[in-house]
């Protein structure tokens, strides 16, 4: 499976919900993925697999962030570490350190990684 996540925060503008999980709530995730056998995988390496038509070694999940949120080094990178998971971080470089500027309709902008 591909896991696509943005925000992992307790909390947040309501109209952003749904893009956000609790850090409770992905802890649980992850360690069900650890221990049902998963291993996170890249981007390359899911690319390479299919290029080259070649089986998947045991359960490959490969595991994503959007935007760059400062949230994934406070809450999302620990719990990965902790459950011997990686992910790739797809930032948005021009904001880099700045704040998500995109949602200021929907309340105050989310903190970007620096």
């Amino acid at each position: 499976p591909v896991l696509m996540y943005h925000g992992i925060a307790d909390d947040g503008p309501a109209a952003l919900a749904r893009f956000r999980l609790t850090p409770a709530a992905f802890d649980r995730q992850m360690a069900w993925l650890r221990a049902n056998g998963f291993h996170a995988i890249t981007s390359e390496q899911l690319g390479w697999s299919i290029a080259n038509r070649e089986p998947f070694v045991g359960r490959p999940v490969l595991i994503t962030f959007d935007d760059g949120f400062q949230n994934f080094a406070d809450h999302a990178w620990p719990i990965l570490r902790a459950n011997d998971l990686t992910a790739e971080v797809f930032l948005v470089t021009d904001l880099v350190g700045e704040s998500a500027r995109w949602d200021i309709d929907s309340g105050p902008p989310t903190q970007l990684m620096d």
